[in-house]
């Protein structure tokens, strides 16, 4: 490999008047062969180093399947949720028990202690009577009077007036009671009911049995409960008629339709105590049996 260089000089006023005479040479082929030479022995040096193969015990690089990057998963989020509260409940107390219900009470009248009257009427004026012999009793439950029932039964020959002449006719005339037919009288209260306007006092309906016919009234009394004693008092009428009470009368003395009826009742708690139950015999203790020899 041969270059060669030439260089020429060229004054500078040649380059302001345009002539381009050379007015110099140096010859530098010399130097520049020698650098030439030394350029192509290393360029053969370099060349021949080159090789088709690597060196060997050069450690082979592994070729892993290609990645495939994979986008990021964004972690979930998890919401916060504010602290559990549990919540305190304070300690229930027991319920109260209900007060123990009372058992039904009775109590007992009879015509000692109280009265049944009857007026009747006719053009002259009213005539009194009423019955002396009967038994009854008030049962009422927990104190409440609206539970009151009341179970009467009057002896009907006890029958009596304030006339001599009348009495006789009330017990055997026909027409008016015949007790020998129909010796009892009866009534029983179905229920009772407070008065809106008067606490004490109750309207009571119940089933009055009189002469053979059984016909439910209702009347108001007034009722009242002490501890050991029930009172209770009432006046109504009442149309005879209905129990078949037919006596019409003459005259001056013909009877009308309707009887006042008058109850003063004064009961008395029954204190009765129930018969004790006998007691069971005591056992006796069989009578030890001692070891005979054989045993």
């Amino acid at each position: 490999m041969c270059i060669r260089v030439r260089l020429q000089m060229v004054k500078p006023d040649a380059c302001i008047t345009g002539n381009s005479e050379p007015t110099m040479e140096i010859n530098v082929m010399k130097p520049i062969k020698y650098i030439a030479q030394a350029l192509c022995f290393g360029l053969v040096v370099a060349v021949a180093a080159c090789s088709n193969q690597p060196p060997k015990n050069t450690p082979k690089a592994k070729m892993p399947p290609k990645e495939t990057a994979t986008p990021s998963t964004p972690a979930p989020v998890t919401e916060a949720k504010p602290p559990e509260v549990k919540p305190t409940t304070a300690p229930v107390p027991p319920p109260t028990p209900a007060p123990a219900a009372q058992a039904p009470r009775d109590f007992k009248f009879s015509g000692d202690n109280s009265a049944i009257g009857f007026v009747g009427y006719n053009l002259i004026g009213g005539r009194e009577g009423g019955f002396s012999n009967f038994e009854g009793k008030v049962t009422v439950t927990d104190g409440k009077l609206d539970t009151t029932v009341i179970d009467l039964t009057i002896d009907m020959p006890s029958v009596f007036s304030d006339s001599g002449i009348l009495t006789p006719k009330l017990k055997g005339d026909k027409g008016f009671f015949e007790v020998d037919k129909f010796p009892k009288a009866t009534f029983k209260s179905t229920k009772a009911v407070k008065d809106e306007k008067d606490s004490s006092t109750y309207m009571i309906t119940g089933n009055l049995n009189l002469h053979g016919v059984e016909k439910a009234i209702a009347f108001p009394a007034k009722i009242e409960l002490k501890d050991k004693e029930l009172t209770a008092k009432a006046e109504f009428s009442v149309n005879r008629h209905e129990w078949q009470i037919e006596y019409a009368g003459e005259g001056d003395y013909a009877v009308k339709d309707d009887v006042l009826i008058r109850l003063d009742v004064k009961a008395t708690l029954d204190t009765k105590a129930a018969p004790d139950s006998k007691a069971a015999p005591e056992s006796k203790a069989a009578p030890e049996t001692k070891p005979t020899a054989n045993q």
